[in-house]
C-alpha cells in the first residue's frame, strides 16, 4: 500500500504541471520579444476541455500540405507578398514576432525526484518545432499566420505517441490502468483576416499528461 500511495503522489505532482508544460512567452534574447497572451478554456471542474479532441483531427489539408495537429506549413498558395506588405505597414505588429511557446523547463524542486535527479517525462512524445502558415482558429475557421522572411512566429510543443501507456504502468495495482492524454492550450498569432492583420487565438497541442483510471468496469 506504501508503494501505491508513493506513486499516486508521483502521478499527482507530474499531472498537475501538465496543463503548463510549455513557457508561453517569448524569448527575451530575440529581435522582437514580448510576452505573448495565452488563454486556457476549461469546463466547470477546472480541467482543460477535450472538444480540441475530436473537433481539431489531425489530417493534411486536399493539397497535402505538412500538418501537425492542423498547423499546417509549406503552403503552396501562402499569400507572402501580401503579409510582408500588411507587416511592413504596419509596424504596431512589428515586436509581435518571435518564438511563441518554448519548451517545459521544471521549477528546481521538480528536478530533485526521489526516484532520480534526472527529469524524465511519464509519457512518450514528439517532440516539434514549427513556423505555421495556416491552422484552425478557436471558431474552427482555417486562417492565415503571418510568417514571412524577418517576421516569423515559431511554436514548440510536444505531442502524445498514440495508444501508449505510462513508462510506470507496469507498477501500478491491477486494477489501476494508466494512459497518455494530449494537453491543449490557446495562444496568439498574428494572423491576416480580411486583408488586415489581427491577433488570432489557436488551440495547439502543449503536452502530453499521464493519467491513471480505475480498470475495473463498475
Amino acid at each position: 500500500m506504501n508503494t501505491f500511495l508513493k506513486l499516486l503522489v508521483l502521478f499527482t505532482i507530474y499531472i498537475g504541471c501538465s496543463g503548463v508544460c510549455a513557457k508561453r512567452q517569448r524569448r527575451p534574447n530575440l529581435t522582437h520579444p514580448m510576452n505573448v497572451r495565452i488563454k486556457n478554456k476549461f469546463n466547470s471542474n477546472g480541467n482543460t476541455l477535450r472538444f480540441f479532441d475530436h473537433r481539431y483531427p489531425i489530417e493534411n489539408n486536399k493539397e497535402n500540405n505538412e500538418c501537425i495537429h492542423n498547423l499546417c506549413y509549406n503552403i503552396t498558395d501562402y499569400p507572402s507578398e501580401r503579409v510582408k506588405d500588411l507587416i511592413i505597414k504596419k509596424e504596431e505588429f512589428h515586436h509581435l514576432f518571435g518564438s511563441i511557446v518554448q519548451p517545459y523547463r521544471p521549477p528546481a524542486i521538480l528536478e530533485k525526484s526521489a526516484i532520480d535527479n534526472e527529469d524524465v517525462n511519464m509519457c512518450a512524445v514528439v517532440k516539434y518545432r514549427i513556423w505555421p502558415q495556416t491552422a484552425l482558429n478557436k471558431d474552427f475557421k482555417k486562417v492565415w499566420i503571418a510568417n514571412v522572411d524577418n517576421y516569423k512566429q515559431d511554436v514548440t510543443f510536444e505531442v502524445c505517441l498514440p495508444n501508449k501507456k505510462c513508462f510506470m504502468d507496469s507498477h501500478m495495482p491491477s486494477n489501476f490502468e494508466t494512459f497518455c492524454k494530449q494537453q491543449y492550450t490557446v495562444i496568439k498569432l498574428v494572423s491576416m483576416k480580411d486583408d488586415d492583420l489581427v491577433l488570432e487565438s489557436i488551440p495547439i497541442p502543449s503536452s502530453c499528461a499521464c493519467s491513471y483510471r480505475n480498470a475495473v468496469a463498475g
